[in-house]
């Protein structure tokens, strides 16, 4: 009885005041307003330039096979190109894999802005980067083809997001290195199977084929959107279970 007293005695004796013109004060201090554009340009500093050397190398890359195989093979390029596709997408998700693999998620929430926003951030700069360089590689693979020019967006397009998708699902599952070097596989084995159905089933790059590609190109961006709303999810999960 008496240490509950003296418990509570020490309480009395040393509460902490009730706070004078709190709001007032809070009021005064600055609070710096910063745009969407402004945070969109200073994620990209933070983005490992090593995903921009690497776009830019495959970018590099595609463009020396086409002039080889238009000099050298009798072969249309789009093909050529669009088995590259897999390996430019798989910089998009290893950079989205970064904080998980060095163990930096917990940091990355306690920074200045959540965690959600900085995700968002980062995937969108990089992917509309590689709807440039897509963009730019459309003309490529519609020189001397059968194929419109929107037909050939869609078959370069096609892979880039089946690798995208299939390696931010393996990412936010598996945790480590280990989802990298499922996603290198994943990349692997679309560019590979692009270099097989070009080889020997040609018939589904037809005409009367398109629209099925118009359909696994909608259901690979819906797909992207609901992975999207599962890593936001995730990283709300995560931001509580710190707290």
């Amino acid at each position: 009885m008496m240490k509950a007293d003296s418990k509570r005695a020490l309480q009395d004796a040393f509460a902490a005041p009730e706070p004078v013109d709190k709001q007032r004060f809070l009021k005064t201090i600055p609070r710096p307003q910063i745009s969407h554009l402004e945070f969109m340009l200073q994620q990209v500093h933070y983005i490992r330039k090593r995903i921009w050397a690497i776009s830019v190398v495959v970018l590099g890359i595609i463009l020396l096979i086409v002039c080889f195989v238009e000099r050298f093979i009798d072969r249309d390029v789009l093909w050529v190109i669009s088995s590259m596709m897999p390996f430019l997408a798989l910089t998009i998700v290893t950079e989205h894999a970064r904080s998980a693999v060095y163990g930096m998620e917990e940091l990355e929430m306690a920074s200045r802005f959540s965690l959600k926003s900085v995700v968002l951030a980062r995937l969108g700069i990089i992917g509309m980067f590689h709807f440039l360089v897509v963009c730019l590689l459309i003309p490529f693979g519609f020189y001397n083809s059968t194929y419109t020019l929107f037909q050939t967006g869609v078959y370069l397009i096609v892979p880039y997001l089946l690798t995208t998708v299939l390696g931010l699902e393996v990412v936010r599952k598996i945790h480590g290195k280990e989802s990298i070097y499922i996603c290198m596989g994943i990349a692997a084995i679309v560019s590979g199977l692009y270099i097989i159905l070009s080889n020997t089933c040609t018939s589904f790059y037809k005409g009367e084929y398109f629209g099925g590609w118009i359909a696994v190109l909608a259901v690979l961006l819906a797909a992207i959107v609901m992975e999207g709303f599962k890593i936001m999810k995730q990283t709300e999960d995560a931001v509580w279970s710190l707290q």
